[in-house]
C-alpha cells in the first residue's frame, strides 16, 4: 500500500505510535500543579468514559473510596476534578474560591446556588402562605361566631368605638381592647 512511496507498513505503524505517545505525555504534562489522583488506565479521546456505566453513582463511590474525597476524571478530552464531602466543597468553593472562580462549566456550584435559591423562595411561600392561613383561618371564625352571637359582635362594636373612636386602630390602643384580644385568642384556640 505505502510501498510506492517508499515507506513500509512497519514504518507507518511505528510512526503513528510513536505520535499517539508523544501527544499523550504532552497531553498529561499539560496541568500545573499537579492533578489529584485519577484511575489509573485513561484512554486518549474518550479518556475515563469506558469505567463507567450510565448511571455512574456506584462507580464515582467506588472511585472516591479508592481515590480519596478529591480525584479527577477524564470524560472524554475535558477534565473534571470530583470533590465530595461537605467540608471538602466548603474549602474548595469558600476558603480557595479564586482557585475555582476561572474554571468553566461550574454546574456543580451553580447547581447548589439554584437549589439553594429554590429552597429559600419554599421556605418564604411556606411562611408566608402559612401566616396568611392562619389569619384567613381566623377572620372566616371570627364571622361565623359573630354571626352566631349578635350579642357578642354588640359588644366588641360597642368597645371599639369607644377605645378608638373615628381614628385609625394602632397598637397603643391594644390595652384598651380587652374584650376584643380575649375575642381573638378564643377563636384561635
Amino acid at each position: 500500500m505505502f510501498e510506492y512511496i517508499g515507506i513500509n507498513v512497519t514504518t507507518v505503524l511505528i510512526i503513528v505510535i510513536v505520535s499517539l505517545v508523544v501527544c499523550l505525555l504532552l497531553e498529561w504534562k499539560r496541568y500545573s500543579p499537579p492533578l489529584p489522583p485519577s484511575p489509573s488506565f485513561r484512554l486518549p479521546i474518550i479518556g475515563h468514559l469506558h469505567l463507567l456505566e450510565i448511571d455512574s453513582r456506584k462507580h464515582l463511590r467506588k472511585f472516591r473510596r479508592l481515590l480519596g474525597d478529591v480525584y479527577s476524571l477524564w470524560y472524554g478530552e475535558r477534565l473534571v476534578i470530583h470533590i465530595a464531602g461537605y467540608e471538602n466543597i466548603r474549602e474548595a468553593f469558600l476558603k480557595n474560591a479564586d482557585n475555582f472562580a476561572a474554571r468553566p462549566h461550574l454546574y456543580v456550584l451553580e447547581k447548589c446556588h439554584r437549589k439553594t435559591d429554590d429552597q429559600l423562595v419554599g421556605t418564604i411561600t411556606d411562611l408566608f402562605l402559612g401566616g396568611s392561613t392562619v389569619v384567613v383561618t381566623t377572620l372566616r371564625w371570627s364571622v361565623v361566631y359573630l354571626v352566631q352571637f349578635p350579642d357578642i359582635q354588640e359588644k366588641l362594636f360597642n368597645e371599639v368605638s369607644k377605645a378608638i373612636g373615628k381614628e385609625m386602630p394602632s397598637m397603643k390602643d391594644k390595652a384598651r381592647l380587652v374584650y376584643l384580644e380575649a375575642f381573638a385568642l378564643e377563636v384561635m384556640r
